[in-house]
């Protein structure tokens, strides 16, 4: 057996909306798949990469990692242009770094940082049509902000998750939550330990519900005791969610994180 002992790190952008979702699947067109397949046509090696995040089909990501091992001495400038011009324009591979082979991009990250964009302008803009979701403009914000904060904390989301989740475990810790509105755009923010499948979505689906009066029998902390999805809102679009970034040391405040992730991302303009 070949020995495998140098760990690469990726560093990777997508825009998810023609994928189905980064985790390799039977039905192919992931992220992953794609990635692997433009190594191998580098590499001459079958190998996998590892995701930090699966993230669901339609979900972006501006700071996504992965890591794979290989034998080969990679020679990183020349790998890293030659990576990028074979992925399709909607995958970047920001940057490629040598790590310590105890690195594990799942069991080592502190925290995860989504944002999930609503749309609640009069007129729809097409030129968003792929990053947010376009509520009804009436929608609440002073309820959304102040409903969020429910989830802080640590808690059994059973009933915030997908009902075919294959984690034991659905107790989840969350650190921070924050609303932000931008002229029509509202963004809700997520900072928290890890996330259950299509735990966010569900999330704002039931903030949405709440802040435009749908359901007057949903109320957060009587949900998270009742542990049943059955009794939550309805799951947002996954176009609107985005995994902003993954820590692996210092977990950051929302604030100290918003302002760099503005400074670098078109969906501030």
């Amino acid at each position: 057996m070949a020995d495998k002992s140098k760990t690469y790190k990726l560093e990777i952008s997508y825009i998810g909306t023609d994928f189905n979702g980064f985790q390799s699947q039977p039905c192919g067109n992931t992220i992953q798949d794609i990635i692997e397949d433009k190594i191998f046509i580098l590499l001459k090696e079958p190998l996998r990469i590892r995701g930090a995040s699966r993230t669901d089909s339609g979900v972006h990501a501006f700071h996504q990692i992965a890591c794979f091992q290989t034998a080969q001495a990679l020679k990183l400038d020349k790998f890293h242009s030659s990576l990028n011009a074979l992925l399709p324009k909607a995958i970047s591979v920001k940057s490629i770094s040598q790590i310590n082979s105890d690195f594990h991009p799942i069991h080592t990250a502190k925290a995860k940082l989504y944002r999930y964009s609503l749309w609640k302008g009069r007129c729809y803009n097409p030129f968003l049509k792929d990053f947010v979701w376009q509520v009804d403009r009436k929608i609440k914000t002073d309820l959304l902000r102040d409903r969020i904060q429910d989830f802080l904390g640590t808690h059994d989301f059973t009933s915030f998750c997908s009902s075919d989740s294959e984690s034991v475990s659905k107790t989840r810790t969350i650190y921070e939550v924050k609303v932000v509105e931008r002229e029509n755009c509202v963004d809700l923010w997520f900072l928290g330990q890890g996330f259950l499948k299509q735990m966010i979505r569900i999330q704002v689906g039931t903030l949405v519900d709440l802040a435009l009066e749908k359901n007057s029998q949903i109320d957060i902390i009587p949900l998270l005791k009742l542990q049943d999805r059955n009794r939550a809102g309805q799951t947002a679009p996954a176009r609107g969610l985005t995994l902003v970034d993954i820590f692996y040391e210092n977990i950051p405040t929302i604030n100290g994180r918003l302002q760099r992730f503005e400074q670098n991302y078109f969906l501030s303009i």
